[in-house]
């Protein structure tokens, strides 16, 4: 049997006013933490899935973009540190985080 494909779920703390996105443990204040999936622009709230196709070398993409947002405005200034996992049943995952500007 082999694996074509492979399912992930994002879970993280929740943002209690905002509970579709996930809570800023920064110092700033009235900030929430917005997670998509860059392929579909589905928002990857807690214990949303994905299901990624692998390819024939047994890897595969998951590019995720995240951006702070103030649902109820009065955002202060201070950082913004937020904390997800990806869980996969059955097969390890390796994380290889790339930054751009």
């Amino acid at each position: 049997m082999t694996t074509v494909t492979v399912t992930v779920t994002l879970t993280g703390s929740l943002e209690p006013d905002v509970p579709e996105h996930y809570i800023n443990t920064g110092t700033t204040t009235h900030v929430a933490i917005e997670v998509m999936d860059v392929a579909s622009t589905q928002a990857m709230s807690n214990g949303k899935t994905l299901t990624i196709g692998i390819n024939t070398e047994h890897k595969t993409s998951l590019a995720l973009k995240s951006r702070m947002i103030t649902p109820n405005g009065k955002a202060t200034s201070g950082s913004v540190i937020g904390l997800t996992q990806l869980l996969n049943k059955g097969a390890a995952i390796t994380l290889e985080r790339i930054l751009s500007n």
